[in-house]
């Protein structure tokens, strides 16, 4: 079994399959410290980053699991710019959620699956 999420401002909004969804969905990432320290450590690596297995995550699992996680950035024409994201970004997140001035890129979120490992 796995899922698919799109996590815009790091709040799982999008979750596939429908009827894994009311596991995840509306959970703010970056309020799990140990969570929030792997997210960041994904936005550091600026590619795509595998963790696990994991025995729980927000207390749902119910088998070893890894998560695959890439942090999206995108064109932005000032730091004020939302991309039409439902949520603010966490502070927790800390300046890796800034706007970059020089680049002119911006964090939008991550997109996550969760693989059952076995």
């Amino acid at each position: 079994m796995f899922t698919l999420q799109l996590i815009p401002a790091g709040v799982v909004r999008l979750v596939a399959p429908m009827e894994r969804a009311e596991l995840f969905r509306g959970r703010d990432t970056f309020s799990t410290p140990d969570l929030a320290a792997s997210l960041r450590d994904t936005m550091k690596a600026r590619g795509v980053v595998v963790y696990g297995p994991y025995n729980q995550l927000f207390g749902v699992l119910q088998r070893p699991a890894l998560v695959v996680r890439k942090a999206i950035y995108v064109a932005a024409d000032s730091a004020n710019e939302t991309f039409g994201r439902p949520d603010p970004t966490n502070p927790a997140c800390g300046s890796l959620c800034d706007y970059n001035a020089t680049s002119g890129m911006a964090f939008w979120g991550f997109v996550s699956t969760l693989r059952h490992a076995f």
